[in-house]
């Protein structure tokens, strides 16, 4: 399974300065994969390819969210999961919110 991370669209302010440091978790089957983190955006552009192996066709792949901290613990920006039998035998193009 081939998921681009292209973008994220108005993240929520996370930071002090009213931006955010956003990065993004996909997960799937046990494997585990990572954006870069953008700095300082609401509006990160990530461009970023993966390859996942798919063992089981019943498996969620999740795509999580966060904001990078430098000293505190990295805060939950939102999440989304989705069912691989709904991304069978087709190419899919969508935007997530």
């Amino acid at each position: 399974l081939t998921v681009r991370v292209v973008c994220g669209k108005g993240l929520p302010k996370m930071d002090r300065w009213g931006k955010s440091d956003p990065y993004v978790i996909l997960e799937l089957g046990g494997q585990r994969v990572k954006t870069h983190v953008v700095k300082r955006t609401l509006d990160p552009d990530w461009n970023a390819e993966f390859t996942l192996s798919v063992r089981d066709h019943t498996d969620r792949l999740v795509a999580t969210c966060y904001d990078w901290d430098f000293a505190d613990a990295h805060d939950l920006m939102g999440a989304v999961a989705v069912d691989l039998r709904d991304l069978i035998d087709q190419d899919v193009d969508k935007f997530f919110p």
